[in-house]
């Protein structure tokens, strides 16, 4: 645990000692600082996975290309089935990534 963690730990259990029964647990400031916290860290995740998605549509492009083409040159007799069966392999797998990324963050609700 990092001493800025500890330190609010600390400063969290005092205030947790010293509240009276109807007090809320979590003091106010703290919450709301960890409310902004948590509100920054899912506007920046959002901005990275939208970065990974543009990536990922490049990737899925280039991939079906390649597809195509290693299709292309099996039928041809020019490569084996195990070059096909890599390439689509390939394709699938930037398939995935793209939809895992995409419902991050659509998980994360944050419209822009």
């Amino acid at each position: 645990m990092g001493a800025r963690a500890a330190a609010l730990l600390a400063v969290f259990c005092v205030a947790c000692r010293a509240a009276p029964e109807h007090a809320p647990s979590t003091p106010a400031p703290l919450a709301d600082q960890s409310a902004e916290l948590a509100a920054r860290g899912a506007e920046r995740r959002a901005t990275e996975l939208q970065q990974l998605i543009a990536i990922d549509r490049q990737s899925l492009e280039l991939a079906e290309r390649a597809a195509r083409s290693t299709r292309s040159l099996y039928d041809a007799g020019r490569v084996t089935r195990g070059d096909l069966q890599q390439a689509e392999t390939q394709l699938e797998l930037c398939r995935e990534q793209l939809a895992q990324h995409s419902h991050e963050l659509e998980q994360l609700g944050i419209r822009r």
